[in-house]
Protein backbone atom coordinates (compact mmCIF):
# COMPACT_ATOMS: atom_id res chain seq x y z
CA UNK A 1 0.00 0.00 0.00
CA UNK A 2 1.09 3.59 -0.89
CA UNK A 3 -1.08 5.73 0.64
CA UNK A 4 -5.13 6.22 0.66
CA UNK A 5 -6.73 9.32 -0.89
CA UNK A 6 -10.24 10.80 0.30
CA UNK A 7 -11.02 13.67 -1.62
CA UNK A 8 -11.46 16.35 1.31
CA UNK A 9 -15.08 16.45 1.05
CA UNK A 10 -15.60 12.73 2.16
CA UNK A 11 -12.95 12.95 5.26
CA UNK A 12 -15.05 11.66 7.93
CA UNK A 13 -17.66 10.24 6.23
CA UNK A 14 -15.88 5.88 6.42
CA UNK A 15 -14.43 5.90 2.97
CA UNK A 16 -11.12 5.64 4.47
CA UNK A 17 -11.80 3.12 7.04
CA UNK A 18 -13.39 1.21 4.18
CA UNK A 19 -10.60 1.09 1.45
CA UNK A 20 -8.21 0.23 4.72
CA UNK A 21 -9.89 -2.56 5.85
CA UNK A 22 -10.10 -3.76 2.35
CA UNK A 23 -6.30 -3.63 1.96
CA UNK A 24 -5.63 -5.50 5.22
CA UNK A 25 -8.09 -8.35 4.27
CA UNK A 26 -6.34 -8.28 1.12
CA UNK A 27 -2.88 -8.39 3.23
CA UNK A 28 -3.79 -11.23 5.53
CA UNK A 29 -5.48 -13.28 1.97
CA UNK A 30 -2.17 -12.79 0.65
CA UNK A 31 -0.68 -14.31 3.63
CA UNK A 32 1.75 -11.23 3.80
CA UNK A 33 3.37 -11.19 7.54
CA UNK A 34 3.08 -6.84 7.50
CA UNK A 35 1.87 -4.30 5.22
CA UNK A 36 3.64 -0.77 4.64
CA UNK A 37 2.77 2.89 3.98
CA UNK A 38 3.75 6.34 3.16
CA UNK A 39 2.82 9.50 4.69
CA UNK A 40 4.08 12.95 4.36
CA UNK A 41 5.73 14.32 7.82
CA UNK A 42 3.24 17.32 8.26
CA UNK A 43 0.05 15.61 7.55
CA UNK A 44 -0.74 14.87 10.90
CA UNK A 45 -4.63 13.92 10.06
CA UNK A 46 -3.17 11.14 7.99
CA UNK A 47 -0.63 10.41 10.29
CA UNK A 48 -3.76 9.60 13.04
CA UNK A 49 -5.36 7.69 11.27
CA UNK A 50 -2.97 5.53 9.89
CA UNK A 51 -2.12 5.17 13.91
CA UNK A 52 -5.61 4.05 14.79
CA UNK A 53 -5.39 1.67 12.42
CA UNK A 54 -2.00 0.64 14.12
CA UNK A 55 0.36 1.32 12.18
CA UNK A 56 3.76 2.39 13.74
CA UNK A 57 6.59 4.98 12.43
CA UNK A 58 9.62 2.86 11.27
CA UNK A 59 11.52 5.07 8.74
CA UNK A 60 12.00 7.83 6.47
CA UNK A 61 11.65 8.39 2.98
CA UNK A 62 13.52 11.94 1.78
CA UNK A 63 12.24 13.17 -1.69
CA UNK A 64 12.28 15.67 -4.16
CA UNK A 65 9.37 17.82 -5.47
CA UNK A 66 10.92 20.48 -7.27
CA UNK A 67 13.91 22.10 -5.86
CA UNK A 68 12.70 21.71 -2.19
CA UNK A 69 13.53 18.02 -0.54
CA UNK A 70 10.63 16.76 1.51
CA UNK A 71 10.35 13.85 3.95
CA UNK A 72 7.43 10.85 3.97
CA UNK A 73 7.46 8.64 7.16
CA UNK A 74 7.58 5.05 6.57
CA UNK A 75 4.81 3.02 8.63
CA UNK A 76 3.93 -0.52 8.90
CA UNK A 77 1.62 -2.44 10.48
CA UNK A 78 2.44 -6.08 11.42
CA UNK A 79 -0.42 -8.52 10.86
Amino acid sequence: LKRLYVRQDFIGSGIGAALMSRCLDEARNREHDAIWLTVWEHNKRARDFYRRWDFEPCGTIDFQFGNTTLTDILMQRFL
